[in-house]
């Protein structure tokens, strides 16, 4: 279990099946011993900037003040990891 969550959770997780809370992140990141962002580094993601902005849009526009709040600290982390491996 990882942040009291069963395998199942995490199986539909991996398919993008749901939007986990902020918390079971933060587990499933402690669980594999890897910092969060690492959990958004997606093989085969498309690199082109039009489409990338288009899908943050997309889920910006079904998302309330808390998950946009949250994905923006994720985004700092994020960001902060990047500036200190250059």
């Amino acid at each position: 279990m990882i942040g009291g969550k069963g395998d199942q959770y995490i199986s539909d997780l991996e398919r993008g099946r749901g939007r986990p809370p902020f918390e079971v992140l933060c587990a499933l990141a402690e669980a594999l011993d890897v910092p969060m962002f690492e959990l958004f580094s997606f093989q085969g993601i498309e690199d082109d900037l039009k489409s990338l902005k288009k899908k943050i849009e997309t889920w910006m526009q079904g998302s309330d003040t808390e998950e946009v709040r949250k994905l923006y600290r994720l985004m700092l982390v994020a960001s902060e990891k990047r500036s200190k491996h250059s």
